[in-house]
């Protein structure tokens, strides 16, 4: 019993302490003993457990668990970040970046954006999936198209020369992505969608080197739609560096333009004026490129962006095009002090998720 007795005693205590019934001052441990002792010392412990745990966290099998997705865009010199919780937005933040970065839609300097990504995901401890980006959508081109019934493969080689012919576009410098959006008796009607391959292959670079794998990728239009969640809109994002529109009906977002200023900044009243003749001018092409229908005005416009905000560009709009002003309500619950109007791309690109 004693042998036992001794051998539990010697279990709980610790190695590296002095007796406390000889009256002396602990003595301090030397050599491999010392270097045991500074490596069990409960501080370094728990800063490599915790520095373990945020690796696992941040690691492809525990995003499953994840419940966050992030809309991610980069237009003009601003990364914008929204993060969300099911249908609940919890974040959102404006990061200003380099203008020299980019290049219109064309990201020139994929390391460095990539870079600035990066580090601001690990400052913010956000997860790298679940990211739904959105490319920006100059020299983006679409067209609803009519081809006659075909098997997988003609279909495909059709899509692919009628949109070389309407859109004026070639597989090498593009990539055509479709859809069939209307299935008649003897015809399909197919949604076209054309992109230059520069500016996707940057985005693609881009995100490599931020460590992100994006879930989706959408065009800045098509986000914007999306977020809208109307039959038939009229979408105008206008910022300082450019402005996005959309024209959906039907379901079918049929126009899709983007104009980035360029280098000489606008003023508020310059870049105003620019998107509504850029607005003006695209309700009468609409009825040039779809000859026998036109936009009924009834269909409101919904104006978003950092400077889309305002009565008095909402009054201008309307007098000048005759529509009514839209009200910006996307399908998902945010905070009252929430900038919808600045962030609707991001919350389009969300919706994707749901």
């Amino acid at each position: 019993m004693e042998i036992i007795r001794r051998v539990f005693r010697r279990r709980e205590s610790d190695p590296f302490a002095s007796n406390p019934s000889d009256g002396l001052p602990p003595a301090a441990p030397t050599g491999l003993r010392a270097r045991a002792a500074s490596v069990l010392r409960p501080q370094v412990v728990t800063r490599y457990v915790g520095a373990a745990g945020h690796r696992i966290r941040r690691s492809p099998v525990f995003a499953p668990f994840s419940r966050l997705a992030i809309g991610l865009t980069y237009e003009g010199a601003s990364l914008k970040l929204v993060v969300s919780e099911q249908r609940r937005i919890v974040s959102w933040e404006t990061i200003p970046f380099d203008p020299r970065l980019l290049n219109g839609n064309l990201v020139v300097e994929p390391f460095n954006l990539g870079r600035l990504i990066r580090d601001a995901f690990a400052m913010r401890g956000l997860p790298r999936y679940r990211v739904h980006c959105a490319l920006p959508a100059a020299g983006a081109l679409s067209r609803v198209i009519e081809i006659p019934h075909l098997g997988a493969q003609e279909r495909r080689r059709a899509v692919i020369s009628e949109a070389m012919r309407a859109l004026g576009v070639s597989p090498g410098r593009h990539y055509v992505y479709w859809q069939v959006v209307d299935d008649q008796v003897d015809s399909q009607l197919v949604f076209v969608l054309a992109v230059p391959r520069d500016a996707m292959r940057s985005l693609i670079e881009t995100m490599r080197t931020a460590g992100i794998r994006p879930r989706t990728v959408d065009i800045t239009p098509l986000a914007l739609a999306r977020a809208v969640a109307q039959p038939d809109a009229i979408v105008t994002e206008l910022d300082p560096t450019g402005i996005d529109l959309t024209i959906v009906l039907d379901d079918v977002p049929l126009v899709l333009r983007s104009t980035v200023f360029g280098d000489r900044a606008l003023t508020l009243e310059e870049a105003q004026e620019t998107a509504i003749e850029m607005l003006t001018t695209e309700l009468r092409r609409y009825e040039d490129v779809y000859p026998g229908s036109r936009v009924e005005r009834s269909v409101p416009i919904f104006l978003a962006g950092d400077l889309g905000a305002g009565l008095r560009l909402a009054d201008r709009v309307r007098t000048v095009t005759g529509h009514p002003i839209g009200r910006l309500a996307p399908l998902v619950d945010f905070p009252a002090d929430f900038p919808v109007g600045e962030y609707l791309t991001n919350v389009g690109l969300i919706l994707k998720e749901l």
